[in-house]
């Protein structure tokens, strides 16, 4: 059954099958009749691409367009040219240029009108459902006026089982192909004309998470106790034979030819180390190693990031070759793929695709399993082979290799079934291959049927059955009978909706929200229980027996359009009060549009609503316990203190304070002494007052006299323009983030009273741009179009966003990072992608819909699970700092270790510190943090507040653990010692030492980072430290203490000893002047002043033990040499390998000392004993 090739001249140089004939044929038809677009829908492997070539080279003449999705599928056009002997790309195509959609996205109108066009080819046309590129493609067809578009693909529908599914050639919509469709082929024609053959499919693959899954939907079912019985019985004895199921490895091992070629498809969102490419490779190579030897088998890799590296590894796939370029004809090939195969590229002679991937898409699956059906390659070569055996020989190799045959087969027959692809299915796709056999046999039959037509179709197979093997089919045919059992009742669904409510406190579910546990989003989700919610509100009567239920759990049966808000609405708006001020204390007549700006005319009656709660909600309710949650106060005011009462206590703390600043949260028996359950809430009373009571009534007189600051957050217009004035004058732009607090302006402060961002965000809003106000804030920069930039919709900015995470690997995008193409960044660009992106970190749910397709992209919503977060891009920083000693990094520098510049280097390093410097402010925790690392701010502040200073004394916490300064210690980021520092902060903590009452709230932020108060009587002077460090050094015969070590005697750890040693050290190291006599006694118990020959030490140790430091870098930046060393005698002590086959070091390397006590018997103290210097202790 060899497929033909056309014999008329017209298509034998390009070589075009005769259905490929048959549809071009049509596709000039259209052209002739005057039709300008024409479009083709043929399946994944039949050869559409030579459609499209034979189109280019019937139109030498003319300019052709050839737009494809990927790079990869341009390498697969230029290489069917260059196989061709009958074709020339030069000679044969010299108006032809292939790009791909992307290339199309940067350019303005104006540039794609530029191009010179007049027919435009459309390859995966159904890519034209992305807002981006298809805008793009749209205005490249508008700029064009006389255009000829052709299109191809081998499904119309972008999206398949998601919110977003769109049929690009839908015939009662408007798309570009919408009845323009001239030929459709799929599959079922492709097999039915002897085009791709019947494949081959083997899967075994059934867990007992499958089994347990049926048994909890049987928990929840209505079926009668003796249905429930019997299928938990069934369950039963499924579970007792579960291990005899066949394994992976032997499926592999039956099917898999030793010298075969095979594409492995990979899941497209992984977890590292369960099912990552390089994880999947490593368990592969076991499965493949019980086939054939390890020297034989050689793999490919091919994902979107790999850039030339993965275009070298598709052509060597390609070509039969290694990586290297050596002949790998007779080896076993396999390329490991996510979704490079999935669309127009080919590789020929593939004998098979292992599905690693589970789908909710027939689309992909049938794309995937046509790479292995392709019509192309030497199927015809294999054919004569075998047809030189005997059919008796035949049906021997087809028993061998357990093919199942009948006994009408012919000769030809046994050979189309041997040369058949093999599809190992290792995801429980079985459903998508057995609806195609199921729909290749009737339409077999439909055809059959036909015969009495004139022109009847000629089927070219005879057998219509697959060859489908499936391990343990009874298991999943019984799983399949028991779920159709359980169809979700209605009772089933109110349980779901009852786990909504529990979690998320109403059933507001967006009518798109599918779910497989009742309140996680999952865009493939089983359960749709937003359509089912939406479904009960039309047709369930809010009185019946139903609707009394759902009302139970929160259902709002009368439609939004309503003048007042349910409580959930306005506890949002008290949620929102409470995350602004920290409080509840909203006065009675507060109204609001936002939540947290006083408007007198504000349509939120903010006040009234809070003071009618805490007369009539229990606090005990559930209610009453989340309003508690947000700070609500349910006391009554006839039971707390009266005005004179809590004035009497202001009073206090001014005498002790000299001030009124008191915060917030502070609570307090006696005045001035700060208790966490003090009954007097007097931070929350004095914040009350400063809101409500005016500064010329009598009380506000009264709290003047002992220091209450009136100034509130509501200033008047023109005192808030001054800040934004001095903010503008600072960083020459009004880009003020919405959370931004000062005192000053220009700096962030945590607790700021003046609250910019949100006035910036307000007048954006609420003032004309054409007013006085509107004009006074445009000459300081303000910007007054909406964030809605350009009108591009949520969908289009969402398509923005995909192309700068494909580009960078993350959506860390700068706030103001500008762009036209989605990537570059353009001072003047459009679209303003960094404002876009802050913006929905702000304003979406990370459980809605548009938070989980954001996920998906790299979105960080707070956690740092998806991408690389700060404190993982500061340890890269740091990296790099001890690697160069400053942070001085090319824009443009990229790295995967921190201090290696890669060209395609994952980590854009050199980004990130621009970044930080422009957004950070340097007394920020941030800041201080990369200061310590050598950051450069060029911060303009000459003198330090208070609470700058403090920032330092946490760094010098933080870095030696306690507050022990020095009195002459001077430092220039807060923790080195430099002789002409600009921060004299030992002079400063002991200042703070005679000044700060250690009761004030000073004191309490001071005593936090191990401020001393008691005189130096009570610490140990440097000589006994000393003489503790020299019974360690007799002990260890070295002072490499680690910085956590505390003892008691002096080389016993204990976690909680007195004696912080380790500190002490590393502060000796630091902080003891050259001169010094006390650098010579060091000296003598060996001190090492120098940390980086420590390095030194450990790289030779490594080197010594054949470790690899790239590999195991991670772990040998955290050991010390001493560690390494001792950790290593031990191991080859006791005849254990230091790695493992992978090069990675043993699980010791990296436990701590508690963990290998428990494990190995043996502490990393009793270890350092006994096995770091052997030779010595021998001696």
């Amino acid at each position: 059954m060899a497929v033909k090739k056309m014999n008329k001249d017209e298509f034998q140089t390009v070589g075009l099958y005769e259905h490929n004939a048959k549809c071009y044929k049509e596709v000039k038809k259209a052209y002739e009749s005057g039709e300008n677009v024409v479009g083709i829908v043929h399946a994944t492997g039949t050869g559409k691409s030579y459609n499209a070539l034979q189109l280019a080279y019937d139109n030498k003449d003319k300019k052709i367009v050839y737009i494809v999705p990927s790079n990869g599928i341009i390498e697969h056009i230029e290489k069917i040219i260059s196989n061709s002997p009958n074709l020339d790309f030069k000679r044969d195509f010299p108006n032809l240029e292939l790009r791909t959609y992307q290339s199309l996205v940067s350019l303005s109108k104006e540039e794609l009108k530029k191009i010179e066009c007049d027919i435009l080819i459309i390859d995966e046309f159904h890519h034209m459902g992305a807002p981006i590129w298809g805008a793009q493609v749209k205005a490249m067809i508008e700029t064009h006026e006389d255009i000829k578009i052709f299109g191809m693909t081998a499904y119309t529908v972008r999206d398949r089982n998601t919110p977003y599914e769109r049929d690009m050639a839908n015939p009662n919509t408007n798309e570009l192909f919408s009845n323009k469709i001239v030929s459709r082929y799929d599959l079922c024609d492709a097999m039915m004309d002897g085009i791709l053959p019947i494949p081959v499919y083997k899967s075994s693959y059934i867990t007992i998470e499958d089994i347990e899954d049926v048994e909890n939907r049987l928990d929840k079912s209505l079926l009668s106790k003796e249905e429930c019985k019997k299928y938990k019985d069934m369950l039963l004895a499924a579970k007792e034979r579960i291990h005899e199921a066949k394994s992976i490895p032997k499926v592999i091992s039956k099917n898999i030819k030793p010298n075969g070629k095979y594409i492995y498809f990979c899941p497209p969102y992984s977890e590292t180390g369960v099912n990552d490419i390089e994880t999947i490779k490593a368990q592969a190579m076991n499965w493949f190693k019980q086939i054939t030897e390890e020297d034989n088998i050689e793999f490919y890799t091919s994902t979107s990031q790999m850039g030339k590296e993965g275009i070298k590894n598709r052509e060597a796939f390609y070509e039969d070759r290694t990586t290297e370029g050596e002949d790998a004809k007779d080896k076993l090939r396999v390329m490991f793929a996510i979704n490079q195969y999935n669309e127009g590229i080919h590789a020929p002679n593939v004998d098979g695709v292992i599905l690693g991937r589970a789908t909710s898409s027939d689309i992909v699956f049938f794309e995937q399993i046509g790479r292995g059906l392709a019509v192309r390659g030497d199927a015809k070569e294999k054919f004569e082979q075998l047809a030189q055996y005997s059919k008796k020989e035949l049906e021997e190799m087809c028993k061998s290799r357990q093919i199942e045959i009948k006994e009408n087969y012919t000769k030809e027959d046994l050979i189309e079934r041997l040369i058949a692809p093999t599809i190992i299915d290792l995801s429980n796709n079985f459903r998508y291959i057995k609806e195609l056999e199921n729909n290749l046999k009737n339409r077999v039959r439909e055809a059959q049927n036909r015969k009495v037509e004139t022109n009847p179709r000629e089927i070219k197979i005879k057998d219509v059955s697959f060859d489908i093997e499936m391990e343990d089919q009874d298991f999943y045919e019984m799983l399949e009978d028991i779920k159709e059992r359980l169809l979700t009742p209605w009772e089933e669904m109110y349980g779901y909706a009852k786990i909504y409510y529990e979690h998320y406190n109403d059933l507001e579910v967006p009518q798109k929200f599918r779910t497989n546990d009742g309140y996680t989003y999952e865009e493939y989700g089983k359960i749709r229980l937003g359509q089912w919610i939406s479904s009960q509100r039309q047709i369930t009567s809010q009185e019946s027996e139903r609707g009394c239920l759902l009302t139970e759990i929160g259902m709002r049966f009368e439609t939004r359009k309503r003048n007042t808000l349910s409580w959930e609405e306005m506890y949002g708006y008290a949620k929102i009060y409470y995350e602004h001020y920290n409080d509840l204390e909203v006065p009675q007549k507060f109204r609001t549009n936002d939540g947290y700006t006083y408007e007198e005319d504000g349509k939120i009656r903010l006040g009234n609503w809070i003071s009618n709660q805490r007369q009539n909600v229990p606090q005990e309710s559930e209610q009453g316990h989340l309003l508690t949650e947000i700070g609500m106060r349910f006391e009554t005011k006839n039971s707390t203190l009266g005005l004179e009462e809590m004035y009497g206590y202001a009073k206090i703390y001014y005498e002790h304070y000299n001030n009124l600043e008191v915060p917030t949260r502070f609570r307090t028996n006696d005045g001035y002494t700060y208790e966490e359950e003090g009954k007097i809430r007097l931070g929350q009373w004095i914040n009350n007052q400063r809101r409500n009571v005016p500064q010329e009534s009598e009380r506000g007189y009264l709290l003047s006299k002992i220091g209450m600051r009136f100034k509130n957050k509501y200033l008047g217009w023109e005192e808030m323009y001054e800040y934004a004035k001095i903010y503008y004058e600072h960083y020459n732009d009004l880009e003020v983030p919405q959370k931004f607090r000062t005192n000053d302006g220009y700096t962030y402060e945590e607790d700021g009273k003046i609250r910019l961002g949100q006035w910036i965000s307000s007048q954006r809003q609420k003032v004309p741009q054409e007013s006085d106000q509107g004009h006074l804030l445009t000459k300081i920069g303000m910007r007054f179009e909406t964030k809605k930039i350009s009108t591009l919709s949520w969908e289009e900015m969402y398509e923005y966003a995909k192309i700068y995470y494909e580009h960078y690997n993350d959506l860390e995008v700068s706030q103001k990072f500008r762009t036209n193409d989605g990537y570059t960044y353009e001072e003047d660009g459009k679209i303003r992608l960094g404002q876009w992106i802050r913006s929905q970190r702000q304003v979406t749910s990370k459980e809605s819909e548009k938070g989980y397709l954001l996920t998906e992209i790299g979105m960080r919503f707070g956690s740092k699970n998806s991408t690389l977060g700060w404190k993982e891009m500061y340890e890269y920083a740091k990296i790099y700092y001890e690697h160069y000693n400053d942070l001085e990094v090319p824009r443009k520098f990229r790295t995967n270790d921190g201090y290696t510049y890669e060209e395609d280097g994952k980590i854009r390093l050199g980004n990130w510190i621009s970044s930080q410097r422009q957004r950070l402010s340097q007394q920020s925790k941030r800041g201080h943090l990369l200061s310590e690392i050598g950051m450069r701010f060029e911060n303009k502040n000459s003198t330090l507040s208070w609470k700058e200073m403090y920032e330092y004394a946490k760094i010098y916490y933080e870095h030696y653990n306690n507050l022990q300064v020095p009195a002459k210690f001077r430092t220039n980021d807060g923790y080195t010692y430099e002789e002409n520092g600009k921060i004299t902060l030992g002079r400063w903590i002991a200042d703070q030492r005679r000044r700060a009452s250690q009761e004030s709230e000073k004191g309490h932020l001071l005593t936090e980072i191990g401020m001393r108060f008691e005189t130096k009587n009570n610490t140990l002077s440097w000589e006994e430290m000393y003489e503790y460090a020299r019974i360690y050094y007799e002990h260890y015969n070295d002072l490499e203490v680690p910085v956590k070590f505390r003892t008691n005697d002096g080389y016993t750890y204990e976690e909680k000893g007195k004696i912080r040693l380790g500190l002490w050290i590393i502060n000796q190291r630091y902080n003891i002047p050259k001169e010094s006599e006390k650098i010579q006694a060091l000296d003598e118990i060996k001190m090492n002043w120098s940390p980086r020959i420590q390095k030194e030490e450990v790289n030779n140790l490594c080197i010594d033990n054949e470790i690899n430091i790239e590999l195991n870098k991670t772990v040998i930046s955290h050991i010390s040499a001493k560690e390494l060393k001792s950790k290593t005698t031990y191991l080859r002590a006791n005849g254990i390998e230091l790695t493992n086959e992978d090069g990675k070091l043993h699980e010791i390397f990296s436990m701590s000392s508690p963990d290998m006590k428990e494990k190995y018997g043996i502490s990393l103290p009793e270890m350092i004993r006994d096995f770091y210097d052997v030779k010595q202790k021998r001696k």
